[in-house]
């Protein structure tokens, strides 16, 4: 202690070190802190690992999801559950930094991809061309029809923990990846 809780950050640089050469003092950035050390990036001011510059067309918020789902979800599709090509994958929280990390990355790949979602979001997670969208406030996800060779869990939980499991093929991946 003290210990400052967080990873992901996004801002504005305030100072600068004199040798930086690369950022300039009020560039829009966002980064990651140095691991699980005791300078996290819940603060006013931090001091961040890496740092790289904010694309314009995104929100400090929107961009700071990015650092750490964007990693986890490749490790979780690409290192552990191998996707390619044709392979289904189900993701549920697909509205979800990690979950809609995960439809893009899945998508790209050329996988078939359903996932669920609140209502509010649908056509945002539609708009990442996956198969289907499925709005679990207010359609029973048991909608869910065929076997997956990947499912993909950014929320966790029972509930849906059994409709994955049925869903999925023999020697399929189940993956949680509780983000909440």
């Amino acid at each position: 202690m003290p210990f400052i809780l967080g990873h992901d950050m996004s801002g504005e640089v305030a100072a600068v070190g004199a040798s930086v050469l690369c950022l300039t003092v009020g560039q829009e950035v966002y980064g990651t802190s140095l691991g699980f050390s005791s300078e996290g990036t819940f603060a006013d001011y931090v001091q961040p690992y890496e740092l790289i510059g904010k694309p314009k067309l995104i929100t400090h918020e929107e961009v700071s999801a990015i650092p750490f789902a964007a990693p986890t979800r490749w490790t979780a599709l690409i290192r552990i559950a191998e996707i390619r090509e044709g392979q289904r994958v189900l993701v549920n929280g697909g509205d979800e930094a990690t979950g809609f990390a995960a439809i893009q990355l899945a998508v790209t790949k050329r996988c078939r991809v359903v996932a669920t979602c609140r209502c509010q979001n649908i056509d945002r997670v539609l708009a990442a061309s996956l198969e289907q969208a499925i709005d679990y406030t207010a359609e029973d996800i048991k909608s869910v029809k065929g076997q997956f060779d990947v499912v993909l869990d950014t929320l966790g939980g029972a509930q849906f923990e059994k409709i994955g499991i049925s869903v999925l093929k023999r020697k399929g991946h189940y993956i949680v990846l509780p983000v909440r």
